[in-house]
């Protein structure tokens, strides 16, 4: 499994075949090991992991691993949300649509979406949505 760029051909970072991140976790529903090893249990599929390379940067930038905010969302922690679409969230999992977090950081928004399908989540600025 790869951690791909959208929209580039060129590989972000590569994930082994466990399904192991290069971050130490685990991005597969059940269980997720995050870099700290903690345990965290997955509420859906991911699918295939993308990065935008605006996202990746920018991610490098402010010190956030992408793993730590798939973690994030994976478990249902939306982010910064209006409550909302917090529930509109919440009302996805059982309706199997698309999910969409979005997380505020010192320098600024990232967004992490998952597709209704579970087949794709991409990490992206909002610049890129």
């Amino acid at each position: 499994m790869l951690l791909r760029h959208a929209n580039s051909a060129q590989h972000a970072l590569t994930i082994n075949p466990r399904g192991t991140s290069p971050w130490g976790g685990s991005l597969f529903k059940g269980t997720v090991m995050s870099t700290i090893h903690a345990v965290v249990r997955a509420e859906f599929n991911l699918g295939r992991c993308c990065i935008t390379p605006g996202a990746q940067a920018f991610l490098e930038e402010q010190g956030v691993t992408p793993l730590s905010l798939l973690n994030r969302h994976v478990t249902g922690d939306w982010g910064d949300l209006c409550e909302e679409d917090k529930m509109a969230n919440t009302n996805a999992l059982a309706l199997r649509q698309r999910l969409f977090s979005c997380y505020e950081l010192a320098g600024g928004k990232v967004y992490v979406i998952t597709e209704w399908d579970r087949s794709v989540t991409t990490i992206l600025l909002p610049s890129e949505y």
